[in-house]
């Protein structure tokens, strides 16, 4: 007689249920706890989420995680890793634009012109040795609503092979952006 019942819409399920779970027997409550479990109507899902994620940067580069805006999960084509943007948000302080330009300075072989002091200049280099010669490495976590990480992802010897600064626009008040486009050497997946 049950199975009549519940073989209408989703509503009218929600109304013999909580009928039954009110004025019902044991019995009833029962048959409708069995029949709901076996016919998957309860099922304990939790979809991961876009906004639910933590970067942790290398030390070197003094960039502090919250001003990352934006990141991508790794992209695998039949060529390889595909790269892919970190984009920051660029407040007054600490400027985000400073350390990624002391870090461009470090690992290229572009000066910059003339304004940048040799001694700086020297020092930014053996600061950014390491990931000049061997990328950056990085981890990307995936959080569970309590911040839990669930899925961890490490980034390993990623070259940086864009640095963007922004736009500008007089017409929008949105925030300034900056980033760099960097393409994996390797990627472990943990869990």
């Amino acid at each position: 007689m049950l199975n009549i019942y519940l073989k209408k819409s989703f509503m009218a399920k929600k109304v013999l249920t909580r009928h039954a779970f009110s004025t019902g027997t044991k019995e009833i409550q029962e048959e409708l706890n069995n029949y709901f479990t076996e016919n998957h109507f309860i099922i304990p899902y939790e979809p991961k989420k876009i906004n639910r994620w933590y970067i942790t940067l290398p030390q070197e580069l003094d960039i502090p995680s919250w001003s990352i805006k934006s990141a991508s999960r790794p992209k695998i084509c039949d060529y390889g890793f595909k790269p892919f943007w970190l984009r920051f948000n660029d407040p007054i302080g600490p400027s985000t634009t400073k350390k990624l330009w002391d870090l461009y300075l470090g690992i290229t072989e572009h000066i910059g012109g003339d304004v940048v002091n040799p001694q700086i200049l020297s020092e930014l280099k053996s600061k950014f040795y390491s990931i000049k010669t061997e990328g950056l490495t990085f981890d990307l976590e995936m959080l569970d609503p309590t911040g839990v990480v669930i899925e961890k992802w490490t980034i390993e010897k990623a070259k940086i092979i864009e640095f963007d600064f922004g736009d500008l626009d007089y017409s929008n008040e949105d925030p300034i952006q900056c980033g760099i486009l960097i393409k994996p050497g390797n990627i472990i997946l943990h869990y």
